[in-house]
């Protein structure tokens, strides 16, 4: 009995380590060079992910604002990704004036002046790749750094960047993302894992509501310096 379930473990190990293989051979082979993901999200040409897509999306602002709350007032805050800067505005017409941004696009930022000037004035704004930003602005810091749905789109040849969150905030480190899905603009990661290796340590975690705001499979992780 024994000797069969010990042939029934190793067979189903062999199982995972061959699909596990599979996915690393297909992932890799639609891969793309990190130029060509920054050449995609400057101005993605597909019919998909356009600034105006993300202008109406509420509940997912809604969502992070709820998080960021429990956080106090008075704290400065990156957002990396902004997009046309719906969350900014969000967290800007609560109270939260402190706040700047990363965006490679420089056609969202263009809708974010039009449709959120106010926002867009009142923050400050680096049209970059987060990779050139962090290389050029390594000495600012933030009590909190966020992404929202940005983070499974960084290349793994700037996993490095990871390490610059954490030395370029003081206190946290709030991040919405899929961890499940793999493309060749998405790079799946245990982000748990990346940032507690990384010295900080997360103290809160959610993969319910989060997957009904959003999609299934994006996790929201709070993690603390």
């Amino acid at each position: 009995m024994l000797a069969d379930s010990l042939s029934i473990i190793k067979y189903y190990k062999m199982k995972t380590h061959l699909i596990l293989k599979k996915i690393k051979r297909i992932f890799k082979d639609d891969s793309k060079p990190l130029d060509d993901i920054h050449k995609y999200w400057k101005k993605p040409a597909d019919g998909t992910n356009r600034p105006s897509d993300y202008i109406l999306k509420d509940e997912r602002s809604r969502y992070l604002l709820e998080k960021i709350q429990n956080l106090g007032k008075d704290i400065n805050i990156l957002e990396i990704g902004c997009n046309v800067g719906r969350n900014l505005n969000y967290l800007y017409n609560n109270n939260y004036t402190d706040l700047s941004a990363v965006e490679i696009s420089e056609a969202a930022l263009v809708k974010f002046k039009d449709v959120f000037g106010e926002t867009y004035n009142a923050i400050s704004i680096y049209n970059s790749p987060v990779e050139e930003f962090f290389k050029e602005n390594s000495n600012l810091q933030y009590d909190l750094i966020y992404t929202m749905a940005v983070l499974e789109h960084i290349h793994t040849d700037s996993d490095w960047i990871f390490e610059h969150m954490v030395k370029q905030t003081s206190k946290y480190i709030l991040i919405i993302e899929d961890e499940n899905s793999i493309s060749w603009k998405h790079f799946p990661r245990n982000y748990k894992k990346i940032f507690e290796n990384l010295g900080m340590k997360q103290i809160e975690f959610d993969d319910s509501l989060i997957a009904k705001v959003i999609h299934k499979g994006f996790v929201y992780r709070l993690f603390e310096k």
